[in-house]
């Protein structure tokens, strides 16, 4: 969730002290902001979420989120590949 664009970051007094730095390497952009995780269910309901700073890793932030999920299904971007996902 980007809260300004990289050029513009230096204006921009929203979250400034609370927001961070991050790049979208999908994407190859900066961004100034957050990352927002929803971990659904097979009906679509939310049964887990986050709010990272923009410059967390993802892999660390689903490792908390599927700390107590068993035999599920999980489906994502080849950025989780690693033995943990396995």
């Amino acid at each position: 969730m980007p809260v300004s664009h990289f050029k513009q970051i230096a204006s921009c007094k929203l979250f400034q002290g609370v927001a961070s730095y991050g790049y979208c390497a999908s994407k190859s952009k900066h961004d100034f902001g957050f990352k927002g995780y929803l971990l659904l269910d097979v009906q679509d309901i939310i049964v887990g979420f986050s709010l990272t700073l923009a410059h967390e890793s993802e892999r660390e932030t689903a490792r908390e989120l599927l700390e107590d999920i068993q035999g599920a299904l999980l489906l994502g971007d080849k950025g989780y590949l690693g033995c943990f996902f396995k």
